[in-house]
C-alpha cells in the first residue's frame, strides 16, 4: 500500500474518533474514559504528523500542530482532576482516615464538573476546528512499510543517544520519545502484524516511566490542594497518601535499570 493512501486514512480514524470522542464528554460527562480516549487520539494524529511532517504539505502541519495542540493543554486540568479522584477513591488507607478522604473527594468532584462544564464550549468546536485537517495533502510515492520504517529507526537512534549519553538521561523526555516510538509502532503493526510483540515492550517500558512521572505530577496537584482550607484530619489524609504515592516512586526509581530498557529496544 502506498504511504499517502494509508496515512491519509489513519489521519482520518484519528480526527474523527476526537470529534467523536469530544461529543461523548459533552453528552457523558460523568464517565472520564471518554476525555482520556480524546486526548490519546489526539496525541496519537499530533505525533505521526510530526514525526513523518515531512511527507505532508508544509502549509497546513504548523497549524494542524497548534491546533491539536490546544486540545491537549485545554483539557489538562480536567483529566489532572479525574486520575486524582480515582487515584484516592481507590487508594488504600486506614479507616479511621477514609472519611477525611472523602470529603477531599467531593471538594475534588465540584471542582472537576467546573472544569467540565468550563470545557464544553471549547469541546463544541473541535469539528469545525478540525476540518481543515481533513484536507492536509500527502506528498509521498514511498510504500507505507518502508516509510514507517524509516521513522522508525529515526527515532530508536533517537532515544539509544539518550541512554548511551554521559549526562543524567531525563526521564520525562524519554518518556515522551518512548511514546512517540510507540504511536509509530502501532502504524507499523497494521501493515505488519508480526511485529505485534515489539509493540507490547514499548508499552512495557512506556508503562514503568509512566507511572514514574505520575505520581510526581499527582505528588505536586495533592500538595497544592494541601494549601487550601483543609481541617487537621483531612491534611493528615492527605499526607498519608502523599507519602504513599512518593514512595512507590522512589521504589519505581530504584527499580529502574537503563540496561533493561536498551535490551528491549535492541528486540524493537
Amino acid at each position: 500500500m502506498k504511504f499517502c493512501a494509508f496515512i491519509k486514512d489513519i489521519g482520518l480514524h484519528y480526527i474523527d474518533e476526537i470529534e467523536r470522542y469530544s461529543h461523548l464528554v459533552i453528552d457523558e460527562p460523568q464517565d472520564p474514559e471518554h476525555l482520556h480516549q480524546l486526548r490519546v487520539y489526539t496525541r496519537r494524529c499530533r505525533s505521526i504528523l510530526k514525526t513523518l511532517q515531512r511527507y505532508f504539505d508544509q502549509n497546513y502541519i504548523e497549524s494542524a500542530q497548534k491546533q491539536l495542540e490546544e486540545i491537549t493543554q485545554r483539557t489538562n486540568r480536567a483529566r489532572d482532576l479525574d486520575v486524582m479522584i480515582d487515584l484516592l477513591q481507590e487508594h488504600p488507607i486506614p479507616s479511621v482516615m477514609k472519611p477525611y478522604l472523602d470529603h477531599i473527594v467531593d471538594i475534588l468532584h465540584k471542582i472537576r464538573d467546573e472544569e467540565y462544564e468550563k470545557l464544553t464550549p471549547f469541546l463544541r468546536q473541535i469539528p469545525s476546528y478540525l476540518s481543515e485537517m481533513k484536507n492536509i495533502a500527502c506528498k509521498s510515492d514511498k510504500e507505507a512499510l518502508r516509510a514507517i520504517k524509516s521513522a522508525i529507526k529515526k527515532r530508536k537512534r533517537k532515544i539509544e543517544k539518550m541512554l548511551f549519553s554521559n549526562t543524567q538521561t531525563d526521564l520525562h523526555k524519554l518518556r515522551i520519545e518512548c511514546k512517540k516510538l510507540r504511536y509509530l509502532y502501532e502504524l507499523y503493526v497494521l501493515v505488519n502484524p508480526k511485529k505485534k510483540s515489539s509493540l507490547k515492550r514499548l508499552k512495557k517500558i512506556q508503562d514503568f516511566l509512566g507511572i514514574i512521572h505520575d505520581r510526581e505530577i499527582q505528588c505536586t496537584h495533592l500538595r497544592d490542594l494541601a494549601a487550601r482550607d483543609l481541617d487537621i484530619d483531612a491534611l493528615l489524609a492527605l499526607g498519608k497518601v502523599i507519602g504513599d504515592l512518593e514512595q512507590e516512586k522512589e521504589e519505581y526509581q530504584a527499580r529502574l535499570n537503563l540496561k533493561t530498557i536498551k535490551d528491549l529496544l535492541e528486540d524493537v
